[in-house]
This record gives C-alpha cells, sequence and structure tokens, in this order.
C-alpha cells in the first residue's frame, strides 16, 4: 500500500512539473513575439520581381524572378534598429543594409518593397 502511495505521488509531481514547464513555454513565445522585429513578415518588390521574408527566430528567404527562372537564396538577419546585418552564407561578409518602415513599405537599400 505503501509502495502505490509513494509511486502516486511521484506522478502527480512529476504532472505538476510538465504543467509548469509548458506554462513557462508559451510565457516566453508570447515574449518572443512581442519582441519581433518589425522586418517579419514578407516583403515585395513587383518592379524587380524580388521578395523578402524575414522569419522571427532571425531566419530569411530572399525569392526572385527576374530572368523567369526564378530564384531562392536563404538567409540568417540581425535587425539593428536603422540597419540590417543580412548573411547570406555565399560571402564571408556579413552586409549591412540601411532600412525604413513607414506602413506596410519596406525601404531597404534605397528599394521599396511592400507587405
Amino acid at each position: 500500500m505503501k509502495t502505490i502511495a509513494k509511486a502516486s505521488a511521484v506522478i502527480m509531481v512529476l504532472a505538476i512539473l510538465l504543467s509548469l514547464a509548458a506554462c513557462g513555454g508559451a510565457k516566453e513565445e508570447a515574449a518572443d513575439t512581442a519582441n519581433a522585429s518589425p522586418l517579419v513578415g514578407t516583403w515585395s518588390n513587383s518592379e524587380y520581381g524580388t521578395a523578402y521574408t524575414f522569419n522571427a527566430d532571425g531566419s530569411g528567404v530572399l525569392t526572385g524572378d527576374v530572368t523567369g527562372s526564378g530564384y531562392t537564396m536563404e538567409f540568417t538577419y540581425e535587425d539593428k534598429g536603422t540597419y540590417v546585418d543580412i548573411d547570406y552564407n555565399v560571402a564571408t561578409k556579413v552586409q549591412s543594409i540601411d532600412y525604413s518602415i513607414s506602413g506596410d513599405t519596406l525601404t531597404l537599400a534605397g528599394i521599396e518593397y511592400k507587405k
């Protein structure tokens, strides 16, 4: 009987710990969303046939179809407020590019993209 009581107590403690861990994850996810870069989302430029997608986790994708053949280039980025550091993983140097956002328009290196 004591063994069953101890096993039940252990199971209850584990259930409580798992519940608390799950709650902590939701708080962290909410904090990440609240601190998300204003760059997060997909920004397109129809004139050049390109689009940047910035993900909340610091990854992104540049897509385009300038010549009709299409291309996709994955990158990582770090938002610095008035500029963004982008690493396209093809060159050894990270590119620092000035940007501004006004409404649904991103101006990146002087080129306008719409959300």
